[in-house]
């Protein structure tokens, strides 16, 4: 006599089959995920250590002790992007796409981003302070150069213009100082330099102000700062980098009730 054994009716079957298809797709999104943004992260390492290389062996190139002397810094009022932070890119990095200041959606950066709380905005925003290049290995690496007195300011898309375009995700930001060391720092939108070009007139109290201003502003001492204001109109100063137009727009108007001119930048 034959005996039977016990297996799983095709109804049973199907009911394994269905609870496995319901775990697969509530973990499998979740892990693609969080797998992307391990990729996000790797690259955003991979492109800080190209860059910090790649500023160290400028200076090796140029015999110099700090980038400050280089062909990425320029003058306070200087709009030359394409030959300083432009040329860095282009020699140390094997760009496929260079997108000169004011058009950088064309090939290196997405025409919209990501804020914090996922709302869109026009990648217009940063596109007229940065220089970009879109590299061969597949992110986007924008700048803006060492002016007197300031750092550069450095935006990294890991992935280029492909999404999610997402400020903290797959773009970063960060500060290269004069020694070429790269430390991250929040991405501002919509970014304005203040320069002072004149620092009113010199022993009134007005003109004390201003000084004591431009030395906790600037993070100097008291003679930097007494130089910087009586001399600003034979070489315009870069107060401060990196503002919210609005923060730079009010230094600027704090400037002029002291009798100093400023200018956003």
């Amino acid at each position: 006599m034959y005996k039977f054994k016990n297996a799983f009716t095709l109804a049973e079957t199907l009911i394994v089959i269905g609870i496995i298809g319901i775990i697969a797709a509530l973990t499998i999104p979740t892990l693609l995920s969080n797998y992307q943004e391990k990729v996000f992260e790797s690259t955003q390492k991979d492109a800080v250590n190209r860059l910090s290389n790649a500023a160290a062996l400028l200076k090796v190139d140029q015999g110099l002790s700090n980038l400050s002397e280089s062909y990425m810094s320029v003058s306070a009022n200087s709009n030359n992007y394409d030959s300083s932070v432009g040329t860095f890119l282009n020699s140390y990095f094997k760009v496929e796409k260079s997108c000169p200041k004011g058009n950088n959606t064309d090939g290196c950066l997405s025409a919209t981003y990501l804020d914090a709380n996922d709302e869109p905005h026009p990648t217009t925003d940063f596109s007229n302070k940065y220089q970009c290049a879109f590299t061969n290995i597949g992110f986007t690496v924008c700048m803006r150069p060492f002016r007197v007195n300031s750092s550069a300011s450095i935006l990294v898309d890991a992935n280029g213009s492909k999404n999610p375009n997402a400020l903290g995700r797959d773009i970063a930001c960060y500060r290269m100082d004069t020694m070429g060391v790269m430390s991250p720092t929040d991405c501002k939108a919509n970014i304005s330099d203040v320069i002072l070009t004149s620092g009113g007139s010199y022993g009134t109290t007005e003109w004390d102000q201003l000084k004591n201003l431009i030395q906790s502003t600037m993070g100097v001492n008291s003679t930097d700062a007494w130089n910087l204001v009586y001399y600003a109109y034979r070489s315009p100063v870069v107060v401060k980098t990196d503002m919210t137009e609005a923060d730079a727009a009010a230094l600027v108007a704090r400037i002029g009730e002291l009798g100093g001119n400023a200018q956003l930048k």
